[in-house]
């Protein structure tokens, strides 16, 4: 009967392992933790970027800032290309228009790129030429003020009147 070992990083099998990397683990085992949790990290960065990426794609051809071009191998929609990509929060990136497009195409097309993208709202600035940079912004903001609204703990208690009788 074997007992499956549960850790909190994956671990490499030792056999695979050169002996730098066997030392490296016998005596530092924080930072093998480390390196792990960052190759971790950047693995799922890798993944949400091209989530992000593909709700991109989507987000330009329903709110119609993609185009019809044709090649020879048939038509295909060209989109904005994505650049950089900055996980955030808030996740910002930027883009490069295509040729014909305007800053005021894209703010107009605000509100339709933010519900295909699942956020509340988009925030659009030039940057240079042909680039801009999108925010995407998880929140809505409150009336008077930029910053979200203040959570009130579970469970509230209700304020009991104090009596001014002595």
């Amino acid at each position: 009967m074997s007992v499956d070992r549960v850790d909190t990083f994956p671990t490499p099998s030792v056999e695979r392992m050169g002996g730098v990397s066997r030392l490296a683990r016998w005596f530092r085992p924080q930072e093998f933790r480390e390196r792990a949790l960052r190759r971790e990290q950047a693995a799922d960065d890798a993944l949400r970027v091209g989530d992000l990426r593909w709700r991109w794609r989507q987000a330009c051809e329903r709110s119609g800032l993609a185009r019809l071009v044709y090649t020879p191998s048939g038509p295909s929609m060209a989109i904005p290309l994505i650049g950089r990509v900055t996980p955030g929060p808030p996740t910002t990136f930027t883009v490069r228009r295509r040729p014909g497009q305007l800053l005021a195409d894209f703010e107009a097309a605000a509100p339709r790129i933010s519900a295909a993208m699942g956020v509340a709202r988009i925030r659009v600035r030039p940057l240079v030429g042909e680039w801009i940079v999108i925010e995407l912004i998880h929140t809505q903001p409150t009336l008077g003020s930029l910053d979200p609204a203040p959570t009130i703990p579970f469970p509230a208690r209700p304020v009991e009147p104090v009596s001014s009788a002595a």
